[in-house]
């Protein structure tokens, strides 16, 4: 059975789609959501990541996330918050996180 190839046409206009902060939702890295081949999870690849920048880094990197995802987001700061929440029994270190990482 062969697929149909016919062509669709398509025609410039004036119009553009723009994103409407209103309908934007901020996911969090779910423990099991997504688990690749050689058996890690894409938590814990973040968690690594994040846990491996250097503390003097921190502030910077968490100014650059909060200054692209603000203005999109409702209290942004409350929301990585909670996702945080979720995924910190995955933690193995018991020192304690600052605020700016806990939010990356």
């Amino acid at each position: 059975m062969k697929a149909k190839t016919d062509r669709l046409r398509v025609t410039r206009t004036q119009h553009r789609f723009l994103p409407d902060p209103q309908r934007v939702i901020l996911r969090p890295f779910l423990p099991g959501e997504e688990v690749f081949v050689d058996g890690r999870s894409r938590v814990g690849l973040v968690l690594d990541r994040i846990l491996a920048l250097p503390e003097e880094e921190i502030p910077a990197a968490w100014e650059e996330v909060r200054a692209a995802f603000s203005f999109r987001h409702r209290d942004l700061e409350s929301v990585l918050e909670d996702h945080f929440r979720l995924v910190s029994r995955h933690i193995e270190d018991p020192e304690p996180l600052s605020p700016e990482r806990e939010r990356l």
